[in-house]
């Protein structure tokens, strides 16, 4: 997905957690309601200021949760306001770093799936928790690595909940 550059942009702040997160400067980003068109605008930066990685993204990935949570099928499940950011997976590079952040610096390649209340990585920029990003592994490109964090979390969520296989067994 390609960002436009120019054109009019709604000023509107992204804030999902009141009390506990701050406005950032904007960054311009793909948001709507369940079943609205989705606009680019500008957004604020959630962020926790003191545990937040917040990156550069280069490149996320669709997954068929960004669909479901489009289509408002997820809304009694996760309390959403709105404008809603949308994407679920990423990768990019650390533009700053909290003051309690001590696995990344400015510079580091990261890859990363928010927390589902921190949505939004079809965005230019994203502030995440530190315990939310992940070092990009060096051989991986930036698409690569952005498809791979909802994958691998459900893969992990398969292996813990499927009853316990023996040699040809079939699941």
């Amino acid at each position: 997905m390609r960002r436009s550059s120019g054109g009019n942009w709604a000023l509107e702040k992204y804030n999902p957690v009141p009390g506990v997160m701050e406005t950032a400067p904007a960054s311009k980003g793909y948001a709507g309601g369940f079943g609205t068109d989705l606009m680019l605008k500008d957004l604020g930066l959630a962020q926790d200021s003191a545990t937040a990685v917040q990156a550069a993204i280069r490149a996320a990935s669709v997954n068929p949760i960004d669909i479901r949570v489009r289509k408002g099928e997820l809304k009694r499940l996760v309390p959403y306001t709105f404008p809603l950011r949308m994407g679920t997976d990423l990768a990019g590079v650390v533009t700053a770093v909290g003051a309690d952040v001590r696995r990344f610096a400015v510079g580091d390649a990261v890859y990363a799936r928010p927390n589902r209340l921190r949505i939004g990585s079809f965005a230019e920029r994203i502030a995440v928790h530190r315990d939310e990003v992940a070092q990009k592994p060096q051989s991986l490109g930036f698409e690569e690595a952005a498809s791979l964090p909802l994958v691998a979390l459900t893969s992990r969520q398969a292996m813990w909940t499927l009853p316990t296989s023996s040699p040809g067994t079939r699941c």
